[in-house]
């Protein structure tokens, strides 16, 4: 795995090439997933003023990783039936710190939900890191 140093220059590399927001944004996923050695990267953006997001960009080792769930081409709501099962993303929009989950089956129900984890993204292991400024969440990758 690649120091952090070295993940923070290689994304403000990218960033001085002055390539579009969202040419940028893939290169990102993709660069936080090769540098971390995992198997799938994605990003969540939101839009906080509007309580909506989606899941923008998708990055997988291979073609043997699934993509399920991820990349969404339309906004969606910010539901109390989202964040009612969805201890993550409760963490999430509370601003709470970023979660490091070690093994999805081991984990305690106050923290994920498994069976949402299961049926949603099939998840082992995850860190679920918020993208938060100005007392707000702007994504998770």
């Amino acid at each position: 795995m690649m120091p952090r140093h070295s993940l923070q220059a290689a994304i403000d590399e990218l960033i001085n090439c002055g390539y579009s927001h969202a040419h940028t944004l893939n290169q990102v996923v993709e660069i936080v997933g090769t540098m971390l050695e995992a198997d799938r990267c994605f990003l969540y953006v939101r839009q906080p003023h509007l309580g909506r997001g989606r899941t923008a960009f998708c990055w997988r080792k291979n073609q043997d990783v699934p993509d399920k769930n991820t990349v969404k081409p339309n906004w969606q709501i910010d539901t109390n039936e989202l964040t009612a099962q969805d201890p993550l993303i409760r963490a999430g929009l509370a601003l709470n710190p970023s979660v490091y989950v070690y093994d999805v089956e081991t984990t305690t129900p106050e923290v994920l939900n498994r069976q949402f984890e299961r049926e949603t993204f099939g998840h082992q292991a995850l860190i679920h890191a918020h993208i938060q400024g100005n007392q707000r969440l702007w994504g998770i990758l």
